[in-house]
């Protein structure tokens, strides 16, 4: 899963918002040098969900049949999921986090909300495909809590933004999906050996 697009685009809002004020990093939250020093934002998606092709309202997704340039043959389909984007704030000040807090999080909403449409991986030739599409952002969960390392505490705020929508899939082959051997799961009972009949001569 490939997404950092939607990682560059929020790093680019949250630079023209902050400034140098505070310290930007693309990716999940490690404790730095610079811990309780001066505020920090880690900032990453953290989580794809697929919710087994069943929608919100109960509905079952199904595939069907696509044909590409030349002979690709396959399927297509589109999942509901979610992508789930994780952004930590520290900083050694209870009020500068928030006031850190009260920024990102409608920052980061409004961002989200413009992230086009994005690739998640494909093949050479796009015979597969993943991408993500139609989604909606929200602000799912927050949390403010202090931490302590060897060196020194600082105070720690985490947001759980959620984008909900559908992982679009697109798989073909060169002539088709050729379909797996079936394979027995049931073993089969030998043939009972019946006891040859034995004549017996009168005397």
């Amino acid at each position: 899963m490939d997404a950092r697009i939607v990682e560059k685009l929020l790093e680019a809002r949250l630079k023209r918002v902050f400034g140098k004020k505070i310290l930007l990093t693309r990716g999940p939250f490690v404790v730095s040098k610079f811990g309780g020093i001066r505020p920090e934002v880690y900032f990453h998606v953290s989580k794809l969900e697929d919710f087994g092709g069943i929608t919100v309202d109960g509905a079952k997704i199904s595939r069907r049949s696509v044909k590409g340039p030349s002979s690709l043959k396959g399927f297509a389909e589109e999942r509901p999921g979610r992508m789930i984007v994780t952004v930590n704030c520290l900083s050694g000040s209870y009020d500068i986090l928030q006031e850190v807090l009260k920024t990102i999080s409608p920052s980061v909403l409004l961002g989200l909300e413009q992230v086009p449409r994005f690739s998640l991986g494909s093949l050479q030739g796009d015979t597969v495909q993943l991408r993500f599409d139609d989604f909606q952002a929200c602000l799912a969960s927050a949390e403010l809590g202090s931490e302590n390392s060897e060196k020194f505490s600082y105070f720690r705020g985490t947001l759980i933004f959620h984008l909900n929508g559908y992982i679009h899939v697109r798989v073909t082959a060169r002539g088709g999906l050729t379909s797996k051997p079936k394979v027995d799961t049931i073993p089969r009972k030998p043939n009972p050996v019946r006891p040859r009949k034995t004549s017996q001569k009168r005397s």
